[in-house]
């Protein structure tokens, strides 16, 4: 017996019953997400062959209806940095850009707002500002480029001491008011010259970008890097800070191993989250280590960047600046 066709009236039920569906679907997964610590959320971390990956560009954790931190999907920039997104009552501040640079069809811009509530965007204005200035935490700063409302900080020497205004660079901190939620700017050269971290008291999370983070942390300069540790530390005794949040995990969970560079699957990656013990026991032991060597800790790995590597990044800075 042949297949009678559908009628436009059962084809309309059975799409708007597939819309729900999918709304149902969106809304679950956004539920879960706020549902999950950060400590316990489960990112996206790439796949055995990219090929066949089929996860979103952007993968994002909504902690509450002002804090977002989102992640690049591994399988188009092995970096898979992650990216905050603090909102105030007058302005949003994006942490970092990522590592993929805007095509016809992308808009790292576009992207976010599509993923963020638009309620908590209406009438705000945007800041974009860096950790630091390596590519994987810049490339997407064109899409920000030439838009009302928006202010893009860049990641050179320059661009940060005009705004920021520093007085007694790297020990004076800054602050960056989002209305009602005020921000802490701390400096911290050491992976890089022109490294930040920014504190939250909403959240209480001292981001750190790649200056502290569950991976192998390169350091070009020991004695900056040393001294920004010890910054951090102190900050922290005197703040109420939940957890350090980096911009990449690259640990397993496993202790003191990591997968490295390059890597696009990542199964056993440890959470995100180091907390202010994770960085006393590092502090202390670089308050012991004087000059250059490699440390392996538990949740990181401290490695100091050999000639080529120092030249890589000061070319890179020559270019930026």
């Amino acid at each position: 017996m042949m297949n009678k066709p559908l009628s436009t009236s059962r084809l309309f039920l059975i799409g708007g019953g597939l819309l729900v569906l999918l709304m149902a679907q969106l809304s679950f997964s956004q539920a879960a997400s706020e549902s999950q610590s950060v400590e316990d959320y489960n990112w996206i971390h790439g796949a055995v062959d990219c090929l066949d990956n089929t996860g979103p560009e952007l993968d994002v954790y909504r902690h509450d209806d002002s804090t977002y931190i989102v992640r690049q999907n591994k399988c188009q920039t092995y970096e898979a940095p992650f990216i905050y997104v603090l909102i105030g009552d007058s302005k949003v501040l994006v942490l970092d850009t990522g590592a993929l640079a805007s095509t016809e069809d992308r808009s790292f811009y576009e992207l976010l707002n599509a993923h963020i509530d638009a309620s908590q965007l209406e009438g705000k204005s945007w800041l974009i500002l860096h950790t630091h200035g390596h590519g994987d935490h810049t490339k997407g700063d064109d899409s920000f480029l030439n838009r009302e409302g928006v202010q893009l900080v860049s990641a050179d020497a320059n661009a940060i001491h005009d705004y920021f205004q520093f007085k007694d660079w790297p020990n004076n901190n800054q602050v960056v008011s989002l209305g009602e939620r005020e921000i802490t700017v701390i400096p911290t050269p050491g992976h890089q010259e022109e490294a930040l971290s920014f504190y939250d008291p909403h959240t209480r999370w001292l981001m750190t970008g790649d200056t502290f983070y569950p991976g192998a942390i390169y350091v070009k300069h020991w004695q900056a890097y040393r001294a920004s540790i010890e910054r951090l530390a102190r900050f922290s005794q005197s703040h109420s800070v939940e957890a350090l949040m980096g911009a990449h995990i690259e640990m397993i969970t496993r202790a003191g191993e990591f997968y490295p560079i390059g890597t696009l699957f990542q199964p056993e990656e440890r959470p995100l989250p180091l907390s202010v013990e994770n960085l006393n026991v590092v502090n202390t032991t670089l308050r012991n280590t004087p000059q250059p060597q490699e440390l392996v800790f538990d949740q990181l790995v401290i490695k100091p960047m050999n000639g080529l590597q120092k030249s890589l990044s000061n070319l890179v800075r020559f270019f930026n600046n």
